[in-house]
C-alpha cells in the first residue's frame, strides 16, 4: 500500500508527505519516485531528465555517511563510546 511506504534512509512516511507537502531528506525523492513522478507530471506538465540510478545511489550513500558522522560526533560528545565505535565501523566499510 502506498500510504505505508517509508524512506529507507530517514524513515519519513509517504502518508506524512500527503499532509505536509514536504519530504524528510534527499533520499525520499528516490524512495517515493513512483508516487512523485505522476504528481510532478500533473503539476508541471512534464519533467526534465531524471538522474541516473547510480547517481541517486551515490547521493543516498553520501547522505548516510554524513548522518553517521553526525551521529558519531554526538555519541562522542555524550561519551557513548560503544555507539561511536559502531558508527566508526559503518563509516570504514567500503561503498
Amino acid at each position: 500500500m502506498l500510504s505505508d511506504s517509508v524512506c529507507p534512509v530517514c524513515g519519513f512516511p509517504w502518508s506524512d508527505f500527503l499532509h505536509e507537502r514536504h519530504l524528510g531528506c534527499p533520499a525520499c525523492y528516490d524512495a517515493f519516485r513512483e508516487q512523485l513522478v505522476p504528481l510532478l507530471q500533473a503539476h508541471h506538465r512534464g519533467l526534465c531528465d531524471q538522474p541516473e540510478a547510480e547517481t541517486l545511489r551515490e547521493q543516498v550513500h553520501e547522505y548516510r555517511r554524513q548522518e553517521w558522522r553526525r551521529r558519531q560526533d554526538a555519541a562522542v560528545a555524550r561519551e557513548d563510546y560503544e555507539e561511536a565505535a559502531r558508527l566508526r565501523v559503518l563509516l570504514s566499510e567500503p561503498q
